[in-house]
């Protein structure tokens, strides 16, 4: 039999396991909105630079050098953005089975990889301007 000591002692490691569990379920599902909105902003601005870049055509060398890099640049943001959704679907997993924690990481690399792709974003106006 338990002591009512030892009782105690199982309810109160309980309720400590609770407070470290709840922190990471509120991150994660708080995070889990965020890097969704995110995704998809960056998806929409990066599938519209694809499509102006794709309409764009030169004959200079210099302007071909441009587009060129600009195109370089939505590659990359392309393989960030990649990554971001990849990691996204872990996180929902992750919620799905109750693994806060690891939610939470899977979401904050997502956002990170969200983060690299903006300045490319940014980027190929700079490019396609220099080429026009």
């Amino acid at each position: 039999m338990s002591s009512a000591s030892e009782l105690s002692d199982r309810i109160d490691a309980s309720k400590l396991l609770d407070s470290v569990v709840m922190p990471y379920q509120v991150q994660s599902v708080s995070s889990q909105e965020i890097v969704n909105q995110n995704i998809e902003s960056a998806k929409t601005w990066i599938y519209e630079k694809q499509d102006y870049l794709e309409s764009l055509s030169f004959a200079s060398p210099n302007a071909k050098y441009e587009l060129d890099k600009a195109k370089n640049s939505l590659n990359e943001a392309k393989t960030y953005l990649a990554n971001a959704e990849w990691t996204q679907k872990e996180g929902e997993s992750y919620i799905s089975e109750k693994e806060y924690q690891k939610a939470f990481f899977k979401y904050e690399y997502s956002k990170k990889m969200i983060e690299k792709s903006e300045p490319l974003i940014k980027e190929i106006d700079g490019f396609a301007q220099n080429a026009n």
